[in-house]
Formats: C-alpha cells, sequence, structure tokens
C-alpha cells in the first residue's frame, strides 16, 4: 500500500531517559527549577520537561514529621 509506514529498528530511534523526581521546601523550589533548567538544557529536541506541583499533605512514615520537617 502506498503511504504504509511499518516501524522497524532502523526508523525508530530510542534516546536515553531518565526521570527525576525532587521533593523540596517551596523556598528552595525556584532555585531549583533554575539549576535544572540551566545543567540541563542543550538547546536540542528531547531536553525535558520540568514539571513542578503542590503536595498538600507530607508525612514521614518512620518519624511521623510532616511538611517541611519531613522532606
Amino acid at each position: 500500500e502506498c503511504g504504509k509506514f511499518e516501524a522497524s529498528e532502523a526508523t525508530i530511534y530510542f534516546a536515553k531517559k531518565t526521570k527525576l523526581e525532587l521533593f523540596c521546601a517551596d523556598a528552595f523550589c525556584d532555585e531549583i527549577v533554575n539549576l535544572i533548567q540551566r545543567a540541563a538544557h542543550t538547546g536540542n529536541a528531547g531536553d525535558g520537561v520540568i514539571m513542578v506541583a503542590d503536595l498538600p499533605r507530607v508525612i514521614r512514615i518512620r518519624t511521623g514529621q510532616e511538611q517541611n520537617d519531613a522532606v
């Protein structure tokens, strides 16, 4: 069939990916995001994405510490 695409090892590029998850106090968030952005930027596709999410409640199971004391 004309226009049919079939993926093969020759047509697919697999790039190594790394997932980094950090949890920090709000006071450090902007500084950490800026540092990661500067360090990871190459200008090429695949530089990655930074996602920031609020965690409404954080509890360290072992000690029972909550919020900033838990991170």
